[in-house]
């Protein structure tokens, strides 16, 4: 476990956790956005300073367990950012995207949910691409992780629609719109 006393300090301690697929600056800068933005939205939440995960308001703390979640969200976001290509969205877009999944993943891990990486990769797709088909989804997805499979979609989306917290409340990640398509549903 590695405790920091500013918030400056976790941050660049957790990017250093960052994959090299992830390393386009904008990218890079957005997945710091959103842990930064998950990280201040916990500690305004009431409940953040009793959970059992150790989160301490004036203390910054890198567990062990979050290292996989950090290499999950990077990879997540730059095969997310990769299917689009480098003009296929705009950075604005990117920043936005990737910042969001980025909150979305820190801010359930934190709270108690266990993401997979295949968890983390479909709200990544969802996030950056969404609302999209399940078909959209398993063809994208497919195509940008390796040894990826259709089943594998379904059943991270499968475990996504019910996700329990630490506190015993059960979300759901991803929901239906009214058009039948699948997006990523912020907790």
């Amino acid at each position: 476990m590695q405790k920091f006393s500013k918030q400056s300090d976790f941050l660049d301690a957790a990017m250093k956790h960052i994959q090299p697929s992830a390393s386009n600056s904008t990218v890079f800068d957005a997945l710091r956005s959103g842990i930064s933005e998950a990280d201040g939205e916990l500690r305004k939440e009431e409940h953040a300073t009793d959970s059992a995960l150790g989160l301490r308001v004036g203390a910054w703390i890198i567990r062990s367990e979050d290292i996989p979640v950090l290499e999950a969200i990077s990879i997540g976001a730059a095969a997310a950012t990769a299917v689009a290509g480098p003009a296929g969205l705009t950075a604005a877009a990117v920043v936005t995207a990737v910042s969001g999944f980025a909150t979305l993943c820190w801010k359930a891990w934190r709270k108690g949910a266990t993401l997979s990486k295949d968890e983390v990769a479909v709200l990544g797709f969802l996030q950056v691409h969404g609302p999209m088909s399940m078909e959209d989804l398993k063809t994208m997805a497919t195509s940008q992780i390796k040894d990826m499979t259709a089943e594998r979609v379904e059943l991270a989306m499968k475990s996504l629609g019910e996700v329990e917290l630490l506190n015993g409340e059960l979300v759901d990640l991803v929901r239906k719109d009214a058009s039948g398509r699948w997006k990523v549903r912020a907790v």
